[in-house]
């Protein structure tokens, strides 16, 4: 199985029902919800990228990864949110917005972290 997080009961039935998706499981009161159905929804509709709900969402999970211990694993999950929360980013503020840059920063330090990429 995938990478996913930990989300809020009412929080996951919202994403599910968007997506289709069985939210694979419960844990500590929470349900699972898979980096990839995350991804679903950031491009689903036929390839339109609906910018604005995809950076609440991805927002939404990058806080609730806050919450877990700094593995490899939580970092590679911050990874992939960041690495999709910036051209969401880029296409509703601009290039040169410091969320932007931001984010793209801590994408950086992410990959520096561990080895997990090499720049």
């Amino acid at each position: 199985m995938g990478q996913s997080l930990i989300l809020d009961p009412d929080y996951a039935d919202a994403l599910n029902s968007q997506t289709g998706e069985d939210d694979g499981g419960e844990d500590n009161g929470g349900k699972r919800l898979p980096i990839e159905v995350l991804q679903q929804i950031v491009t689903r509709t036929d390839g339109v990228l609906l910018f604005v709900e995809a950076i609440g969402h991805l927002t939404q999970g990058l806080e609730l990864l806050k919450a877990l211990l700094d593995t490899p694993e939580r970092t590679q999950q911050e990874l992939d949110l960041q690495t999709m929360l910036g051209p969401a980013l880029i296409a509703t503020k601009g290039w040169a917005a410091s969320e932007v840059e931001k984010t793209y920063a801590r994408a950086r330090e992410l990959c520096q972290q561990d080895g997990i990429c090499k720049l």
